[in-house]
């Protein structure tokens, strides 16, 4: 059974090289444009790994991160962002199992993604 990821992100160049990335690590990857779509895509099929952008339209990322909770309790799921400095503390009690911030380090997002979904 191969890994499923759905990469949520507005800015289409990030949204193709999250996918890109994603796809080499093993990954078979739905993508979404805003919030309201990947919380659709997430309603009509299982996925290992959820990666959104914090600031979607529709529907922010840690809003998606809730609703996506309520209907699979052990979701992986990462957000990524370009302005963490003013958000760590809601970022932290956010239902997350991480953050990042952009520019992406892609070494450190890889190794996370390894280790939240394995093989």
């Amino acid at each position: 059974m191969s890994k499923r990821a759905l990469c949520i992100d507005d800015d289409a160049p990030i949204r193709e090289m999250l996918s890109d990335l994603l796809g080499e690590a093993g990954f078979e990857v739905t993508t979404a444009a805003d919030g309201a779509e990947g919380l659709k895509a997430f309603t009509k099929e299982p996925f290992d790994l959820v990666v959104t952008d914090l600031l979607v339209p529709k529907l922010d990322g840690i809003r998606l991160a809730e609703e996506i909770r309520k209907m699979d309790p052990k979701a992986k799921i990462l957000v990524i962002t370009a302005i963490t400095h003013s958000l760590a503390k809601e970022l932290g009690a956010a239902p997350i199992d991480g953050y990042f911030s952009k520019p992406l380090h892609l070494k450190s997002f890889l190794a996370k993604v390894k280790a939240l979904v394995p093989g």
